[in-house]
């Protein structure tokens, strides 16, 4: 197994036991955004009346797109159209607007997410 730090290694998948006894295999050594099982219960478990419910399609959207220079690239990386990205980024817009805490911007919505626990600035 590499040692941490080391360069070119290979992470082997991680097997997850999830609560209802079914085994998860994670494939780490993809260039997909990753959300640790306990941080993602949590996120999943908030249901604070400031924090709008995203799918988990869209808050992968989001957090790609916090990632990337581009709609586009996001729309490729994920094999949906640029309509689709388009149209998960207005839910998410609209979300946060019926909660009281508009966001037309992408600096605007990074700020929510970041308030809300979905990225860190590390992530960006």
């Amino acid at each position: 197994r590499p040692r941490c730090g080391s360069t070119n290694q290979q992470l082997n998948p991680q097997i997850y036991r999830t609560p209802d006894h079914e085994n998860v295999s994670l494939d780490l050594t993809g260039s997909e955004a990753y959300t640790a099982p306990s941080l993602a219960g949590a996120l999943a478990g908030d249901r604070s009346a400031h924090r709008p419910v995203l799918s988990a399609r869209e808050t992968e959207v989001l957090i790609q797109w916090f990632q990337s220079q581009s709609k586009e690239f996001v729309a490729q990386r994920l094999g949906i159209s640029l309509s689709t990205v388009n149209s998960h980024l207005e839910h998410i817009r609209i979300k946060y607007a019926m909660r009281g805490r508009a966001a037309p911007t992408k600096a605007m919505l990074v700020a929510r997410a970041i308030q809300d626990g979905l990225i860190q600035l590390d992530d960006l």
